[in-house]
This record gives structure tokens, sequence and C-alpha cells, in this order.
């Protein structure tokens, strides 16, 4: 492609572009380090611009601009691409979702406007090589209280996506996001994510659940010496959820609900050759 050196003052950030963390200073340490970067080696990967009127649009690379601002740059190497319509903006959204450094709440925009405009997932996800799973985790933050998105935004949250997403999901009450929010953030994301799901949607059963989670009810492992291979999920999933309601119980009583519980043909196989008095310790 050609590169075509622009001035300075002709180029500018496309209003469409969803890197609200740079322009906010989120960013600012990253872009100084740039800046210094460009002002000793020079410009090494040219802007991917379009024009628009006597201006050019920038649709990949912001950051290089922002810091070729910073040390007043006067000429900029670009290359000028010729789309039409929005061509321009989907691009832009993909070049930045590519980007590992993009905060969470500016891909999930990002996601949210692509989809506005593919209109299908399923597409979407094939066009962007992106899983349907994963897009739809990032469109759920679209769903958190404005407190959780301001510390996202500020690169300051202790959740994780997987957390945020299923936090959104079963808590819809904002207020009731940020109570969860301030009570599992000390603790790791497998425990956020099971502590979400004990809740089952009531923060009522918040601070039972903080209890469990501070006696390492939800550090317990169900399979070991190689038991995970032959114990089928449903049976693992029945043995915990039960555990958590009915922990008072003795082994034995608990290990014989489990299994008039479990529903698969493999579990009932598993169990029947079990001597449950050696499990039970009676």
């Amino acid at each position: 492609m050609e590169i075509t050196n622009l001035s300075l003052d002709k180029i500018r950030i496309s209003s469409n572009n969803v890197r609200k963390d740079l322009l906010s200073g989120t960013d600012e340490v990253n872009l100084d380090n740039l800046a210094d970067s460009i002002k000793e080696f020079g410009l090494l990967s040219p802007l991917l611009v379009i024009k628009n009127g006597d201006k050019f649009d920038v649709i990949a690379g912001q950051r290089r601009l922002l810091a070729c601002q910073k040390i007043n740059l006067e000429i900029i190497p670009c290359i000028v691409k010729k789309i039409y319509g929005s061509e321009g903006i989907g691009l832009s959204l993909i070049e930045n979702i590519q980007r590992a450094d993009m905060s969470p709440m500016d891909k999930s925009s990002a996601y949210k406007i692509l989809l506005q405009k593919s209109n299908d997932i399923e597409k979407l996800s094939n066009y962007i090589s992106v899983t349907t799973t994963t897009i739809k985790k990032y469109l759920a933050l679209q769903d958190l209280s404005y407190n959780i998105k301001q510390k996202l935004d500020a690169r300051e949250g202790s959740l994780g996506i997987e957390t945020l997403a299923k936090l959104s999901k079963t808590f819809p009450d904002h207020m009731d996001q940020d109570i969860v929010y301030d009570h599992i953030k000390s603790f790791n994301q497998r425990t956020q994510i099971e502590m979400i799901k004990q809740t089952n949607g009531d923060i009522s059963f918040l601070k039972e659940v903080v209890n469990d989670a501070q006696e390492g009810l939800f550090n317990i492992t169900f399979c070991k010496r190689g038991l995970c291979n032959i114990i089928p999920e449903d049976f693992e999933q029945i043995l915990q959820d039960e555990l958590f309601k009915k922990r008072k119980l003795s082994w034995h009583e608990l290990f014989y609900r489990v299994v008039n519980s479990a529903t698969s043909a493999t579990t009932h196989s598993i169990v029947s050759g079990i001597d449950l008095t050696k499990l039970s310790g009676n």
C-alpha cells in the first residue's frame, strides 16, 4: 500500500472510535512511553486513515496519533484507505477489539455496535473470529451499574469478565450489583462465580454465601487420584449442590441423598459398588 505523509492538523480521531480509555487519560503512562519511542526512532508503523471532507479520520492507530500529538510531530506517515459507507466504522471497531490493551467497557461497546450493524451474532462471530460466548459475556457488561463501569474504565476493577457477566445476569438491580461486587472482590474468580451462583439472585443470601466462602467451602475438590476421569459431571454437580444445602448431614446420609438424586446410569453404576461405611467413617 502507498504511504502518504499527512500534516498532523489534518488527522483526527473519529467520533465513532470506542477507545474512551485513551481520551480519558487512563492510558497516559503507556502513551508517554510510546511518544518517547516515536521521538527517538520515528513512527515505524503508519496510521490507517480514511478521507472525510478536508480531514482524515483514523481507522487504526489512535494511540500512535495521540503519542505524535504529545511530541508535536508535524508530518505523520499514513495509509489512506478508500472505503465506502459505514465500512470504516466496522474496520475501526474490529481493529481495536483485537488489541489486548483495550478496556473491557470499550470492547463491550464495540461488540454492541458491531452486533447492531450485523444483527446476527453467529455471523459476527465468524467475521471477527471470536466465539459467541465471549461476545455475549462482553455484551452483558452493558447492564452493569454505573459505579462498576467506572471501575472498569479506570482499570480499577478486580473482577474478571466471566464474573462480571455472571453478576450482570444474576442481579439486574444496579444497587444489588454494587453490594455483591464489594463483598466478593477479594476472592478468586472461581470462588466469585460460585458465590454469585449460590445466591440464586437473592441478595439476602449474600451474607451466608460470604461466610461459606471464608470457610473455604467453595474450594473443595470433589475428585482425586484420577477419579475425575470416571466421575460423571452430573454426579459431581449434584454432590456439590447437596453439600451446600445439606452440609450439616453426616457423610453417610449425604451420600445416599446424592445417589438418589443422580440421573445417569453411569452414576448409579459407579456408586453401586462403593462401601458407604468407609466413606462415612462409620
